[in-house]
């Protein structure tokens, strides 16, 4: 008979081959070029599955955790889009809000859509540029559907950190000008949300002990 460990390893490979799947299909790749090409992302984005469904599913429920792996393996479609083809196509995020089933997450996912495009329109006045498309708003409304509007602002504010790390990196190596660089925003968005779902009340508490 196959272990709990077991099967919660093999419960994370197929979700994410299946996410690949459909990434490959949405972009009209074949889907060795794709596994080939990002089996390092795969790997790693396996190994924080099984490790988040391993340590939390005890304190938090069997069917919470799997539920929030369900919309991570989905939103990792628009993660494999924007990486390969620079693009977050609409389907997979509006598959992910209305899977979560809920009013007050729709809600969410308006504002969600509307804070991040109004801050957009913001910098884009002061500065000139604009800092993302509108696929990371819609890959932004998704998440807000399923973390709330909290969740999605520490995980911006974390993608964020993670994407300037990533940007002055990529700068110094390359030696290119900093209005030349352009970064995917969504896998950046991705690592936030992990940081959120698994540190995120440890992070409040560290921040706002009193509250």
């Amino acid at each position: 008979m196959m272990t709990f460990i077991a099967q919660e390893l093999l419960f994370c490979i197929l979700l994410l081959f299946l996410a690949t799947v459909a990434a490959a299909w949405l972009m009209e790749i074949k889907i060795q070029k794709l596994v080939r090409r990002y089996f390092f992302l795969y790997a790693v984005v396996c190994l924080a599955f099984f490790s988040y469904m391993h340590h939390f599913s005890p304190a938090l429920g069997a069917f919470f955790v799997a539920s929030r792996c369900l919309f991570l393996g989905l939103f990792y479609i628009s993660v494999l889009t924007d990486i390969h083809q620079r693009m977050v196509y609409v389907l997979p995020i509006i598959v992910t809000i209305v899977l979560r089933n809920s009013l007050s997450a729709c809600w969410n996912a308006v504002l969600g859509y509307a804070g991040i495009m109004a801050l957009c329109w913001l910098w884009e006045l002061f500065f000139k540029r604009r800092p993302m498309g509108e696929g990371d708003a819609y890959a932004c409304a998704a998440a807000a559907a399923w973390v709330g509007l909290s969740g999605l602002a520490w995980s911006f504010w974390v993608a964020s950190v993670f994407a300037s790390v990533w940007g002055l990196i990529y700068i110094y190596v390359h030696r290119i000008a900093v209005r030349k660089l352009v970064l995917p925003f969504v896998p950046f968005l991705y690592a936030g949300l992990w940081v959120w779902l698994a540190y995120g009340k440890t992070l409040q508490s560290m921040l706002y002990p009193f509250t």
